[in-house]
């Protein structure tokens, strides 16, 4: 069986090289715009595309009863937008800042020109598209396949990769509250606590003033119910990635 696992799925190379791309090649034809924490992101056009220049932002969906489901968090250098761009239509996903932040907002007809003749960009786009369709994959499967102890394994795993590879801003290094971690994992917040207080106690992570470190992968990865295909051979590594 070929088992799928967010660090032998996701390569670090691939996104520092993507988001490096975005920031140089897309962000300087873009207006500068900031704002503060809780803002829903309503300032995008169909069309248009944002540049996450600091600090980070939730993409969620929303119910007509007031639910919500946190999906990922985008960071610097990521971008928001993409899939309306090149399907001229509004999209499902509501975009909430998770912090204060600086986006350079490029127009649908300079993103246009800069695609048509930039290879590069035009590769990070089909990168982004595919990473964010992976990640609602992932958070998908650990609601689907995990209970309560794999679900937060699975998202402490995830940060904690993001963390050793220096992908995550400073800011936002394990500070996920618990009701972050339950809108994220369709949990209850209750429920987040006692597990998180599990964790701690058979020695596989350590809080300390809302910072998560973790003290035993194994132990965590353990909890996790995989995603796996019968047969389907060995993983593409990161370098083909």
């Amino acid at each position: 069986m070929g088992v799928f696992t967010y660090e032998n799925f996701f390569s670090a190379e691939v996104y520092e090289k993507m988001t490096e791309t975005f920031l140089e090649e897309l962000a300087p034809y873009g207006k500068l715009l900031r704002l503060p924490r809780a803002r829903v992101l309503d300032d995008l056009r169909v069309g248009d595309v944002a540049v996450v220049l600091s600090g980070s932002v939730n993409l969620k969906l929303l119910s007509l009863y007031g639910e919500e489901l946190s999906l990922f968090r985008m960071e610097k250098g990521t971008v928001l937008g993409e899939n309306e761009f090149f399907l001229k239509q509004a999209s499902t996903f509501v975009a909430v800042t998770a912090s204060s932040v600086e986006l350079s907002l490029v127009s649908s007809a300079i993103v246009k020109h800069r695609i048509e003749e930039n290879a590069q960009l035009r590769q990070a786009f089909i990168q982004s598209i595919i990473r964010k369709m992976n990640l609602i994959t992932f958070a998908l499967a650990d609601i689907c396949f995990n209970d309560a102890k794999g679900r937060i394994a699975s998202l402490i795993l995830r940060q904690d990769y993001l963390r050793r590879k220096q992908l995550l801003i400073e800011e936002s290094l394990g500070r996920y509250t618990q009701e972050e971690y339950a809108s994220r994992l369709n949990l209850h917040r209750v429920t987040v606590s006692r597990t998180m207080a599990e964790l701690e106690a058979d020695g596989l992570i350590e809080v300390h003033r809302g910072k998560i470190k973790v003290l035993d992968r194994d132990g965590l990865q353990a909890l996790i119910h995989p995603i796996g295909v019968e047969n389907a051979g060995p993983l593409i590594s990161s370098k083909d990635d």
